[in-house]
């Protein structure tokens, strides 16, 4: 039986990593910043630098697009004006969201959204496979009929 590394959780056995599993798509943080693409949003990085600007985009690893933003290096107080910036989301520290937004409301908009996406495919699914079961119902008519009416 192999030995538990010192600190690692009950259950994990010498030099193998728990696996995670990975959150649904609705409960991810890129997807409530999606909302707030074209307001302004404040980022701070891990390097101490604050970068004020409008958030074009974000992608699903939730590496942060910006215009018209202005950075600060905390330390030193020096700032810059950039046309266009993108923050890597291993840097993000934190993202200050507007005071008007919930992210609560969002997060469960696209929740709803979502099961309602689930629910016209499933349905679409049934619809598919009642239309295949009329299909083989039909050849089937069609096969019996040909054969009885040529007898052995």
């Amino acid at each position: 039986m192999a030995e538990r590394r010192p600190g690692a959780p009950p259950g994990a056995a010498g030099g193998r990593k728990a696996t995670r599993q990975a959150k649904p798509l609705e409960q991810r943080l890129p997807s409530v910043l999606s909302f707030l693409e074209g307001t302004r949003v404040v980022v701070e990085t891990r390097s101490d630098i604050v970068i004020k600007g409008t958030l074009e985009s974000c992608d699903e690893r939730m590496n942060l697009f910006l215009t018209d933003a202005e950075s600060e290096h905390l330390p030193t107080g020096r700032r810059e004006r950039l046309s266009q910036c993108c923050v890597k989301d291993r840097l993000i520290r934190l993202v200050v969201l507007p005071a008007a937004f919930d992210p609560v409301k969002h997060l469960l908009e696209v929740q709803e959204h979502h099961k309602r996406n689930q629910e016209v495919a499933s349905r679409r699914r049934r619809l598919m496979t009642r239309k295949q079961l009329k299909i083989r119902e039909r050849e089937q008519d069609k096969g019996s009929r040909a054969s009885s009416s040529h007898p052995k």
